[in-house]
């Protein structure tokens, strides 16, 4: 009865959302919530694709621009495609689906942002390249636990994609941020908001999976929106 109960929610949750996914247009142009928005990140791509080429700086300021450029056309791309249906898979369990996409774009998005802030920092390119790919490994598990069909399975992985993450905690916490404050006091400060901002999205990120696609508790929509 029990297995007949879950079975039964999850094929209202796909319903539900199969009808939502309807008004992505309208979803996306309401609600651009920070960078996720498409509306946002189509402005945004365009702003920095213009200042990286009119801007007289360095060329590794010019190279922040062009990554922070990058990182806002990955989210449009990503948001549009979601407007365009096709990019929901079955979880584990095959009792609720979710968006494939938005793993697609934290592959590429994580290491980016992490390789920024380390840029702005000062840190050393090494440990701006072990914190990067870091991220990727921590990416590819949180999608191996929503896919994984193996018995109790999914908060395993879970964990090993979140235990991948000291690694970055601790570079975006205390290694970036004592670099950034060698290099200037102001710099420090900019990179101690940008830095614990990051720090506090990828927490957010990580709550929003376990009640969404670890613990089934929201539909895909409401995780869209969260």
């Amino acid at each position: 009865m029990a297995r007949r109960a879950r079975s039964c929610r999850g094929r209202r949750q796909l319903q539900l959302s199969a009808w939502l996914q309807q008004f992505a247009w309208l979803l996306v142009l309401l609600l651009p919530l920070s960078l996720a928005g498409f509306a946002f990140t189509v402005a945004a791509t365009v702003v920095f694709t213009f200042l990286s080429y009119v801007r007289n700086v360095r060329p590794e300021a010019r190279l922040t621009y062009y990554l922070v450029t990058i990182i806002n056309a990955i989210a449009a791309l990503a948001f549009l495609t979601q407007a365009l249906n096709g990019t929901q898979l079955l979880g584990h369990n095959s009792m609720r689906s979710f968006e494939w996409i938005r793993y697609a774009a934290w592959a590429l998005q994580a290491p980016l942002t992490v390789f920024i802030l380390g840029l702005l920092s000062g840190a050393h390119w090494v440990d701006q390249i072990w914190v990067s790919f870091a991220t990727i490994i921590g990416v590819a598990a949180g999608f191996a636990a929503a896919v994984s069909g193996g018995y109790n399975a999914t908060w395993p992985l879970f964990t090993f994609g979140v235990a991948t993450f000291i690694p970055v905690f601790i570079a975006l916490a205390y290694t970036f941020r004592r670099a950034a404050y060698k290099v200037h006091p102001e710099i420090g400060k900019l990179y101690s908001f940008l830095g614990f901002a990051t720090l506090l999205t990828s927490i957010a990120y990580a709550i929003t999976w376990g009640v969404s696609e670890g613990g089934y508790i929201t539909t895909v929509d409401q995780e869209l929106v969260m």
